[in-house]
């Protein structure tokens, strides 16, 4: 794996905004359970926004962070592998879950299926 690079925005003469980018080295494996990451390599991992992670952590659906502090918050690596780890082997073995989402996405399928076809009737018989 190679680096990571990410951007970060910072004000410049005139109050303009520019966009730096940011390379991180990789990860080393044999660090993997000491590593520490902050919000934005959280954002990046499991592709949830920061509201979305403080909010999860709040309610205690997400790992807690290890060091909060202001303008420091980490949160230890090999806690969020293994809740991402739990996440998966929840979601392939929650089949009801799936199927009623199935259902679901199915009726709203059909019921914009139907509106659609009610419309162009409707423009047919205007014309």
């Amino acid at each position: 794996m190679g680096p990571q690079v990410t951007a970060s925005i910072h004000q410049v003469e005139g109050g303009a905004k520019k966009t730096r980018p940011t390379v991180r080295p990789p990860l080393i494996d044999t660090h993997a359970d000491v590593a520490l990451a902050d919000i934005n390599d959280l954002e990046a991992l499991i592709r949830m926004k920061r509201s979305w992670i403080h909010e999860a952590v709040r309610t205690g659906r997400f790992p807690a962070p290890v060091i909060q502090q202001p303008r420091c918050t980490r949160w230890k690596l090999s806690h969020v592998r293994a809740w991402l780890i739990e996440q998966t082997e929840k979601s392939a073995s929650d089949t009801e879950t799936a199927e009623m989402v199935k259902t679901r996405a199915k009726k709203g399928a059909d019921a914009a299926a139907r509106n659609r076809a009610e419309r162009a009737a409707a423009a047919g018989a205007a014309q």
